[in-house]
């Protein structure tokens, strides 16, 4: 198990190497911001003793994207509806799943939780991974899309800074949406995966590219 001053010291180093990595990429780059304030804070509120001697060429010949490439999708079904958010903030104008990019130290399921958490105001519990696919979208190139089956297990629908809606729709309703992306054939199969538990994941194949 890392050690606190492990944690934060692998949390600075991949915000100085991706930050130069996704200097024009917004949206990220508020995210290191705030982790990098954070991480910062918890190390003067530790107050070590010990004097910590300086690694030669620690930060030298590095490069690249240093946080996970990895997105998740959340799909939350409340009875027969899921849930779907619109986030004008993000690029997503029309209905799309509750998600987004994995931060520095979290696993793909703690991301899933956060984001809708964030989105939406309901906490989660995973319960699947559903489905797992390539991405071209972010911008070192290649990544891994997650889909993750989740059950509510509190909160209430709110609105964020990314979100100006969220709302269940039932299957039917679905098909009748301005959906983002491929959301609409992605909602097919998770509904299919809800009916069929058993079912295993699935991976590459459309519609989760």
């Amino acid at each position: 198990m890392k050690s606190p001053l492990q944690t934060w010291a692998n949390a600075l180093q991949a915000i100085a190497q991706s930050g130069i990595a996704i200097t024009n990429y917004s949206i990220m780059t508020a995210q290191l911001e705030s982790k990098l304030k954070t991480v910062v804070g918890e190390m003067i509120a530790s107050n070590f003793d010990k004097d910590i001697e300086p690694i030669p060429g620690l930060l030298e010949n590095i490069s690249g994207y240093a946080i996970s490439r990895t997105t998740v999708r959340g799909a939350v079904f409340r009875d027969d509806a899921i849930l779907l958010v619109r986030a004008p903030s993000l690029g997503r104008e029309s209905w799309a799943l509750p998600g987004g990019s994995a931060e520095i130290n979290e696993s793909p399921s703690q991301t899933v939780i956060r984001e809708i958490w964030e989105e939406t105001g309901y906490q989660t519990e995973v319960m699947k991974l559903v489905a797992v696919s390539s991405s071209g979208t972010l911008p070192s190139g290649i990544g891994a899309n997650l889909f993750f089956q989740c059950r509510i297990t509190g909160g209430q629908a709110t609105t964020s800074d990314e979100t100006d809606e969220v709302a269940f729709f039932k299957e039917q309703e679905v098909s009748t949406l301005e959906t983002w992306g491929p959301t609409g054939e992605q909602i097919v199969r998770l509904y299919e995966h809800r009916r069929k538990p058993s079912l295993p994941t699935e991976f590459g194949v459309p519609p989760w590219i």
